[in-house]
């Protein structure tokens, strides 16, 4: 199925395939396609997951995250004083033939020295912050922003913009603005921006955001992040690894209760079972049946 750039959409693995970002069309044909076993360390639990690729351009883990950023907000909204908290948007000038991955870092240099200064430190208690990059097909260069829920008292337009001006040495566009339907939607958003067409870098982009989180956390608010519902978090849970690999270990490993308890659970869904090789049926059976 080809993407269509007049809809919201999530590029599939052919259409990345298509662009030439084969890493990233193999890592989205792999979603799902295995299990992770975690076992809680006390209670000796065995939780089977499925393996999520974690691309944010996958049709499945891109609304999970999208989910999370959204929900991330919301618990944000409903612990602070709505009046407290400003939509800050940053912008950096774009300069033409600059990679997207330089875009991306030097945007990143600026914020990290805005964060630092004094005039931030004494304006802003905690802050959600949210990159956002977008191609522009006729100039063809990338504009990269930032936007920012910030709780504080008072933060003027002018002295913010005079404090980006000075550590950009090119840029002083800023906005700030009390919290609305709009300043949410924009928030919330995980995926970057982008019209499909002829001429847009798919695989510069791709590759400019693996290993990036779209949003990152500051301050008070850190406290606020939603709970991610990709994996068993906490030390109490024990991350063993994929079914796939503890199939192929299965024959040289050791009769311990937790090898019985995961290949118990393994046997007990059947849909996971009856997908593995004959001889691993045999394995798991043999595990689940064994009393140490």
């Amino acid at each position: 199925m080809m993407a269509n750039s007049r809809e919201p959409w999530i590029p599939t693995s052919t259409y990345m395939r298509d662009n030439h970002a084969y890493e990233e069309a193999d890592k989205l044909d792999a979603c799902c396609t295995d299990h992770i076993i975690y076992r809680h360390r006390v209670e000796g639990k065995v939780v089977l997951l499925p393996a999520y690729c974690g691309s944010r351009w996958c049709p499945i883990c891109g609304k999970i995250q999208r989910a999370r950023a959204e929900a991330t907000v919301q618990n944000i909204l409903a612990t602070y004083n709505n009046n407290l908290l400003r939509f800050v948007t940053i912008t950096q000038v774009a300069r033409r033939r600059e990679s997207l991955e330089d875009a991306m870092v030097r945007l990143q240099a600026s914020w990290q020295k805005l964060r630092r200064s004094k005039f931030w430190l004494s304006k802003v208690r905690g802050a959600y912050l949210r990159l956002e990059t977008i191609w522009n097909p006729v100039e063809r260069w990338w504009h990269v922003h930032l936007h920012i829920l910030a709780l504080t008292d008072w933060l003027p337009k002018y002295e913010l913009s005079a404090v980006w001006h000075r550590i950009t040495k090119d840029s002083y566009i800023t906005d700030v603005r009390p919290i609305d339907q709009m300043a949410k939607y924009e928030l919330s958003k995980y995926l970057s921006k982008f019209d499909v067409g002829p001429s847009m870098p798919i695989r510069e982009l791709v590759e400019a955001w693996r290993g990036k989180r779209s949003y990152e956390l500051y301050g008070c608010f850190r406290s606020n992040e939603a709970v991610n519902h990709l994996a068993k978090e906490g030390p109490q849970w024990e991350r063993v690894g994929s079914i796939s690999r503890f199939c192929a270990d299965l024959k040289t490993s050791d009769m311990t209760q937790a090898t019985i308890d995961i290949c118990r659970t393994i046997r007990g869904a059947p849909p996971l079972f009856y997908s593995l090789r004959p001889d691993q049926q045999y394995l798991i059976g043999v595990f689940a049946t064994l009393i140490v």
